[in-house]
């Protein structure tokens, strides 16, 4: 069993996630906050594993709460907006999902969470753990296990029944993992699709063309025609 508390001013939003946790077996909800002030008095106290925190609340906002907080539980972030998605990260928080929130990519930061928290996983892992150079993941390549940060990765290629993950050392990883499954191994907040058998860092994206990608190293990738807009999206949104 996991407790988790929603930190939420939208009552909406706050019946939406009450709904999908009244679904799940392993989950307890322990408690609901309004505003970050409120929730700074009650986490402590409640000491939940999970918290739902929305980052847009009067008087203290979610990343404020988070700065101020001692002892953090596992963070999903659920907000309308995508401007925060890097600055939360810096909090290694579990998962980032965009309002309205679905019951899938809900189950998908669940899952996540309760696998850093058990340190029980079959494939990856994403960890919680501090450290110097961001938040990373865990992947396992035959007998190895690779620790691998969100920021050393360029893209995914899709190789069969593998992902080969390609990293800005020009090391390669391959895993067994297919690529309809790939946002469940990285944040959807810094990842993009760009083809049927590619999945990009949208930070390594340097040039766009009609049909292919320039990254940073000057490797190009394909880019699928129906991949091509919500790709365009995404950078002009993190230009504004």
């Amino acid at each position: 069993m996991m407790t988790c508390a929603i930190i939420e001013d939208e009552i909406r939003a706050k019946e939406v996630l009450e709904r999908y946790i009244d679904k799940v077996d392993y989950l307890n909800l322990v408690g609901y906050c309004q505003n970050g002030l409120e929730a700074l008095d009650k986490i402590p106290k409640w000491n939940p594993d999970i918290i739902f925190l929305d980052i847009n609340m009067p008087n203290l906002n979610g990343l404020e709460l988070l700065q101020i907080l001692r002892h953090r539980p596992k963070v999903i972030i659920t907000t309308a907006y995508s401007d925060y998605a890097l600055e939360s990260y810096e909090f290694e928080v579990v998962d980032y999902l965009l309002k309205p929130v679905e019951f899938n990519k809900f189950m998908r930061a669940v899952n996540r969470a309760k696998d850093t928290t058990s340190n029980l996983h079959s494939g990856q892992r994403v960890s919680s753990e501090k450290t110097n150079d961001g938040p990373y993941a865990l992947f396992k390549s035959g007998s190895k296990t690779h620790k691998v940060y969100y920021n050393d990765i360029l893209f995914l290629e899709k190789d069969g029944n593998y992902l080969e993950i390609h990293l800005v050392d020009g090391q390669k990883i391959l895993i067994r993992s297919n690529i309809s499954d790939v946002m469940n191994l990285v944040p959807e907040c810094l990842f993009q699709r760009v083809h049927k058998s590619f999945v990009v860092n949208i930070n390594a994206v340097e040039i766009i063309e009609v049909n292919k990608l320039t990254l940073t190293n000057r490797h190009k990738i394909p880019l699928g025609a129906s991949f091509r807009q919500a790709l365009n999206n995404r950078i002009e949104n993190r230009q504004q």
